[in-house]
């Protein structure tokens, strides 16, 4: 499949290998590399596929657009709904994570 990626500080088009894991699968419609991506690939090089800002659809065809945000979701603070403070660490897809 292919994925925006950061290659030598240069964003490119690669071949990357599907996902495995847990997980739900969200076919892409649309993803925008915003000017932080471009500034993080300016400054540090990232593994993670660039992109934090994406929508599509479900296997069962729902609409989706994803809050790019991979959170505990069983501490204290996801629980009442801010994930953004969770206590285990947060991965940011597109930034820190695939």
């Amino acid at each position: 499949m292919r994925a925006v990626r950061c290659v030598d500080h240069q964003v490119v088009c690669s071949e990357v290998p599907e996902p495995s894991g847990d997980g739900v699968r969200v076919t892409i419609a649309s993803a925008g590399v915003c000017g932080s991506d471009l500034h993080m690939v300016d400054v540090m090089p990232t593994v993670a596929t660039l992109g934090h800002e994406f929508a599509g659809t479900l296997d069962d065809g729902r609409l989706v657009a994803v809050e790019p945000i991979g959170a505990c979701r069983r501490c204290e603070d996801c629980l009442a709904g801010r994930p953004y403070h969770c206590r285990h660490g947060l991965e940011m897809f597109g930034v820190t994570a695939d």
